[in-house]
């Protein structure tokens, strides 16, 4: 036997809910914005007065054995963003900071991302196969509407010819995010 559909709702629901939409809306106020999926950020990092080759200190490009930096330019949507890239020619990793005008909470929920930490900051993992090298990033949330990108990917194979696994590739990038905010919060 079809089990019957309540289709209206009884008065007192419809109450309730009316109710619950004044509190959410307010008095003639603007919505809520909706809560972060991170902590609160320790400080904000102005982006838009980095350059993103600066934001790996001299010290630590030469601790990590990396190329001078390559600035670039990357289109993001309408708009276009500011990128840095280096690379350890002898270990095979390249490493990426890109400042983007963006939320970082816009990458919450993408395929094969988790949430993570990095100084503090809330930031969303994501990894993936480039042509077939593995890729490791973290997202950071700078601040309002910004947002800085770290990437790492390992180019060379291991012993057996089989490019690294993400948990060997994640943990550089994690180390090098950790430099990178380190020198953003010193110069913004």
């Amino acid at each position: 036997m079809a089990r019957q559909v309540r289709r209206h709702a009884p008065a007192p629901a419809l109450l309730t809910l009316g109710l619950l939409a004044a509190v959410l809306v307010g008095c003639g106020g603007s919505p809520a914005e909706p809560e972060s999926p991170f902590p609160a950020r320790p400080a904000d990092i102005d982006v838009s007065t980095l350059d993103p080759c600066t934001t790996l200190t001299e010290q630590r490009r030469a601790d990590m054995e990396l190329s001078e930096g390559r600035p670039t330019n990357v289109p993001v949507g309408e708009v276009t963003s500011r990128a840095c890239a280096w690379s350890n020619f002898d270990d095979g990793f390249n490493y990426t900071v890109q400042l983007l005008p963006m939320d970082a909470a816009d990458a919450v929920g993408s395929d094969d991302s988790s949430l993570t930490q990095i100084n503090g900051f809330g930031a969303v993992q994501g990894t993936g196969l480039g042509s077939s090298t593995p890729i490791c990033q973290l997202i950071i949330d700078a601040g309002p509407g910004q947002a800085i990108r770290v990437q790492a990917q390992s180019t060379l194979l291991d012993d057996e010819g089989q490019p690294l696994t993400f948990d060997q590739v994640c943990p550089r990038v994690s180390n090098f995010a950790t430099a990178v905010v380190e020198s953003a919060l010193a110069r913004s």
